[in-house]
């Protein structure tokens, strides 16, 4: 079932304690007026990110940067940034992909997991699927970091292409339901989405990158991620 949790990891609590304000805000509505709730999520935004762009880690550190500066340009940014990006085993949950992301016209679509192995006989094995776990969210928040449950490809797994193009005409027809609505109560749940795939990397082994992209087609910075300790260094 699809997960929209702020990261748990004690070690993050500094940075992301303010998330879950932002997620409340961007499920209030979809509109994009400018109003108090959209200049409290402004604000948040850029206080985390100022408090990533101090990090020790230098990927970290330059990615916040570049997200400070698109704030500060006066002009809404189309392109979004993956700040960092994880996976781990959590008691009760299992696998969760994690994500610190920025978008500022608030449109994602989904993710792109690209993987390499090798190279064998100089041959480098690549293998990409793109993920529009978002296709139902009017909006999506100006940045957030959350956990998503993703199963390990540990024996040659593949999207299924056929489940997801019915998650996404489920999630597509719920959503213009719930616009056409004008009863706030009458909002489902969220509708789960299906597996999730990626490898867990492997040093001189298995490589696993990382993008977002959004509705227009636009898509982030690939982040490779490192294993299931990376993120909680990177946000310390």
């Amino acid at each position: 079932m699809m997960t929209m949790r702020v990261y748990e990891n004690k070690s993050l609590l500094a940075i992301l304690s303010a998330f879950l304000g932002i997620l409340v805000l961007a499920a209030a509505g979809g509109c994009r007026r400018k109003s108090d709730e959209d200049v409290l999520a402004r604000q948040i935004a850029i206080g985390q990110l100022e408090n990533a762009a101090e990090s020790e880690n230098p990927r970290l550190r330059g990615l916040a940067t570049e997200a400070l500066a698109r704030m500060n340009n006066r002009r809404r940014d189309t392109v979004p940034i993956l700040v960092a990006a994880g996976i781990e085993s959590r008691e009760g949950r299992g696998t969760v992909l994690v994500l610190a992301c920025f978008d500022e016209d608030q449109d994602l679509s989904g993710w792109c997991i690209r993987e390499e192995q090798g190279p064998r006989n100089g041959v480098v094995a690549s293998l990409e699927e793109r993920y529009p776990v978002y296709v139902g969210e009017p909006a999506t928040p100006l940045f957030f970091s959350l956990a998503y449950d993703v199963r390990i490809r540990d024996a040659g797994q593949r999207k299924d292409e056929h489940a997801w193009q019915e998650f996404t005409t489920q999630s597509q027809q719920e959503s213009g339901d719930l616009a056409s609505d004008t009863n706030e109560g009458s909002r489902l749940d969220p509708i789960p989405y299906p597996p999730v795939w990626i490898s867990i990397p492997e040093p001189n082994g298995v490589r696993v990158f990382v993008s977002v992209y959004d509705r227009a087609g636009h898509e982030s910075n690939s982040y490779e991620i490192g294993g299931a300790w990376e993120l909680s260094q990177e946000f310390q």
